[in-house]
């Protein structure tokens, strides 16, 4: 005798037989799966704006947190230097020099401070900042981003190393006087990088340290990318020597 098969006890046979579309199983229709992406499409569009800018504000505050620390370490030295800063071949009437578009490096062939540590790179290899990733600000999208120095900071020899940030140096950029950590509360250490508009890390505006340890964000400079070199593409950029562009720039951030 054949053994009866009986229906799951939830469904009525009738249903299997009739095929009742209500109880079978189905996916989503093409013009339903359309409508879905349209709407994911939709509401991605209008949260990328703010998550930009939400991103931009983290960004702001790690490049904060790199120039403080690259201010301390500035007041140690000068501690420990009768108040001198970190001297840069960049800065040298003596020899003829006079480039302060420069002063993004770490480390240059001719410079002879340090075994050609210069300027920030002064007080990386002094272990003033114990790691060089403080020089890079997360913001950067030009030609010097921390990958491209990466193995160089570890290195012996005297390859040039570019930062993200700009030193103000040890002298003054129009008098060429020395300049010393007396107010430290009114001296500017270090901002963006100024030496093409590529190196400007943020676009409305920039951090700028100072001798006290302080970071203001000085928004009165949201225009500079237009005042300063344009980029080359493969990153080797003729810069023109000091000009008003930079002492431009200068001349604001020190009016406050």
């Amino acid at each position: 005798m054949a053994q009866q098969i009986r229906p799951y006890a939830g469904i009525r046979s009738r249903d299997l037989a009739a095929g009742n579309p209500a109880r079978r199983r189905r996916g989503f229709s093409l013009i339903e799966l359309i409508i879905v992406l349209a709407v994911v499409t939709i509401l991605t569009s209008l949260l990328m704006p703010a998550l930009n800018h939400l991103r931009e504000n983290v960004h702001k505050v790690v490049c904060a947190t790199n120039l403080r620390q690259i201010s301390i370490a500035m007041s140690m030295y000068s501690h420990d230097h009768y108040d001198q800063l970190p001297p840069t071949a960049n800065l040298s009437p003596g020899d003829g020099i006079w480039e302060p578009h420069e002063l993004m490096a770490a480390r240059m062939p001719r410079s002879s401070h340090e075994g050609s540590w210069d300027g920030f790179g002064i007080l990386y290899h002094l272990q003033y900042c114990g790691s060089h990733e403080c020089f890079y600000c997360p913001s950067h999208t030009g030609e010097h981003p921390i990958s491209r120095y990466a193995q160089d900071w570890f290195s012996e020899g005297d390859t040039l190393i570019y930062t993200n940030y700009h030193y103000s140096g040890d002298r003054d950029w129009e008098t060429g006087m020395r300049r010393f950590m007396f107010r430290p509360a009114s001296l500017i250490i270090a901002t963006d990088g100024l030496r093409t508009a590529g190196d400007v890390n943020h676009r409305f505006g920039t951090n700028a340290a100072y001798g006290d340890g302080s970071v203001r964000w000085r928004s009165e400079l949201a225009g500079l990318i237009d005042i300063l070199p344009a980029n080359d593409s493969s990153g080797d950029v003729e810069v023109e020597p000091v000009d008003d562009k930079y002492n431009q720039i200068w001349s604001i951030l020190e009016g406050d």
